[in-house]
């Protein structure tokens, strides 16, 4: 069973295991299991205590005769060839709690079924690759990945339980035979996730399929006709978009309400192929689908001149334009008008504002609006902790982070979400400032609004932010990190790029520039 003096301890944590005992028990106590700490041994069974909340990379790497784990029932986090090359691993049993899976993690184990707990919400890339035996899973609601197939060359999975609806489940079984069917489908609890198996050019999407995320063709051949059937309630944006459509295409899809099926091929479909189809008389099929281009044709103010800018010379922004004119709320609108660059576009924006929503709907919108940028409706501490982490230093909030799992949550289901988050001046009538590395690494925010009177900004704040496209810095902002404007580190933006809006000579300004990041003049 292994005594202390066979464990090398350092800060809590395992480093290395030096006993010779097949049947190990980690003594109590211990916060984690190091790297390699296990690496290549010949153990058989090991108990993990319930004190360990990490197992770090590699930590059981190539141990081939270890059949048994009894993992802690605290763990959070399986990093990276934890377990991977462990080809005896017959029995894996995961606990609530655990949050992340990372890569390889068991890699080549002979886990004949696993139930990854809902805790989890990212399996990395390749976790159960080569699992031969693996033949059924359980996977955890609301699930994230990294976007790798975790699952790559698990054949003999037949059996899939998913109680969840992210999209992200399709990459975690990618070219895995014994889930599609005979015509090519994966269809997981009613959701269609993805047909790319087949040559044939009659896409029939089987009966009772509630949801569709995916429907691609693996092979160069396109398609002549799509049927859908009326059991059909919801096509994510850009489902069907990655098909190709033969010059004769038909379309076939009679749900029982009418509105809804129109309202669903105006969203999914590929508008600029789309509408070459119907205007070069090739589209032909469903009476609904054809309406609803003609509809959607019709429903643009002034649409000839669109068309003709916009259409034949730049088709995606027909397209963009076409969908700030669905039902957006106000202030999603608003931002659209702002930052549409054309006069003509501008104003049949306000034109569809001013006919969408009511005069008190409007004066009441701009006059919240108002109130904010004055200060007169400061926010609490409990709303501000929905949406950020916050700290209180001597006489000051500090935000020291940002909480994604809403926005991460807005995305999946809406690829198109615009994340705009608002940095109060004040919580409570206590001055605010935003802390090191506040939205360092931030995925789901593409703009922030920093609002006039914050003074601080940390190090690293925007650092490597993926879809950060905009940081709005009002004159009141004079420090960026430790020190005033010569720190060199406030802005810092790692492999990313964003515009800066701030005032003209502005401390914020001359930070911008200094970083070599495009500036524009905001009042």
């Amino acid at each position: 069973m292994g005594n202390v003096k066979d464990f090398i301890i350092e800060d809590g944590e395992l480093k290395k295991y030096r006993g010779k005992d097949a049947n190990v028990i980690i003594p109590d106590g211990i916060n984690g299991i190091g790297s390699y700490a296990f690496q290549r041994q010949t153990i058989e069974t090991v108990v993990i205590p319930d004190s360990v909340t990490v197992i770090r990379k590699c930590a059981f790497i190539a141990c081939k005769n270890l059949r048994r784990v009894q993992f802690s029932r605290n763990l959070r986090f399986i990093h990276r060839e934890a377990f991977s090359g462990c080809s005896a691993l017959e029995q894996v049993e995961l606990y609530e709690g655990l949050k992340e899976i990372e890569n390889h993690a068991f890699q080549g184990c002979s886990i004949e079924s696993i139930v990854i707990p809902d805790s989890v919400k990212l399996i990395g890339k390749d976790a159960f690759k080569y699992c031969k035996n693996l033949k059924s899973v359980q996977l955890p609601k609301n699930l994230r990945t990294n976007g790798g197939s975790a699952f790559y060359g698990c054949n003999n999975i037949s059996e899939v339980v998913y109680p969840g609806v992210s999209p992200s489940i399709l990459w975690l079984f990618w070219d895995l035979p014994k889930l599609y069917d005979e015509d090519g489908f994966l269809v997981i609890n009613d959701v269609l996730l993805d047909r790319g198996r087949v040559k044939s050019k009659r896409c029939v999407v089987p009966n009772g399929v509630k949801r569709i995320v995916n429907i691609s063709c693996e092979y160069p051949e396109v398609v002549s006709s799509l049927t859908i059937p009326d059991t059909v309630e919801v096509i994510d944006d850009r489902a069907l978009t990655c098909l190709r459509f033969d010059k004769r295409f038909w379309f076939r899809y009679k749900p029982s309400d009418a509105k809804e099926a129109r309202r669903l091929v105006m969203k999914v479909f590929d508008w600029e192929r789309l509408v070459n189809l119907y205007l070069n008389n090739s589209l032909r099929g469903d009476d609904l689908f054809i309406d609803a281009v003609k509809d959607l044709i019709g429903s643009v103010p002034g649409r000839r001149k669109i068309w003709s800018w916009y259409i034949y010379d730049e088709p995606s922004r027909m397209s963009r334009f076409l969908d700030c004119c669905k039902r957006v709320p106000l202030d999603e609108l608003d931002r659209a008008i702002k930052k549409a660059k054309s006069l003509t576009v501008i104003a049949l924006l306000i034109d569809y504002k001013n006919s969408k929503y009511t005069v008190q709907e409007i004066e009441a919108y701009e006059s919240d609006l108002m109130d904010k940028k004055l200060g007169l409706k400061e926010r609490t501490l409990a709303d501000v902790r929905k949406e950020f982490k916050v700290v209180k230093k001597n006489d000051k909030y500090v935000i020291t982070g940002y909480k994604e799992d809403a926005a991460a949550e807005e995305f999946y289901l809406n690829k198109d979400y615009y994340n705009v988050v608002v940095v109060p001046a004040k919580i409570s009538g206590v001055e605010v400032v935003v802390g090191r590395g506040a939205f360092e690494k931030c995925d789901y925010v593409n703009e922030v609004i920093v609002e006039d009177g914050v003074v601080w900004i940390g190090n690293y704040a925007f650092y490597d932010c993926s879809r950060l496209r905009a940081v709005h810095l009002p004159s009141s902002v004079k420090r960026f990190g430790s020190t005033r404007i010569d720190d060199g580190a406030g802005l810092c933006t790692g492999g990313h790029r964003f515009t800066v809006y701030a005032p003209l000579d502005s401390d914020a300004y001359w930070e911008a520039k200094r970083h070599n990041l495009e500036v524009v003049v905001e009042n």
